[in-house]
């Protein structure tokens, strides 16, 4: 596997300064999927890295952009927060965090 850490641009809202990782194939495959569209919402942090980076990079990610996440992923298309969708995606995080 090829992994890769990205962080969140100016370009994506409330998720600026997010970090986040995906595996790919191999870096042919993460070079082919990484385009301008790609670029505008994501800088690559670190390529071609270990898991155990991986989670050294992630828990940099700025706990404000994390909540801010959480409740923009747990509000519904009028506006109003579930607080069980609230509850799973703070589990969501809490669990990512430990992993």
């Amino acid at each position: 596997m090829y992994n890769v850490v990205f962080r969140y641009t100016d370009q994506t809202g409330i998720y600026e300064g997010g970090i986040t990782s995906s595996s790919f194939a191999s870096k042919e495959a993460f070079d082919a999927w990484y385009d301008a569209d790609m670029r505008e919402g994501q800088s690559v942090l670190e390529e071609g890295i270990t898991d155990e980076r991986i989670d050294q990079l992630i828990s940099g990610s700025p706990i404000s952009t994390d909540i801010a996440v959480i409740v923009e992923n747990a509000t519904n298309a009028n506006g109003e927060v579930s607080p069980l969708a609230l509850r799973l995606e703070a589990i969501n995080l809490e669990i990512g965090r430990q992993n």
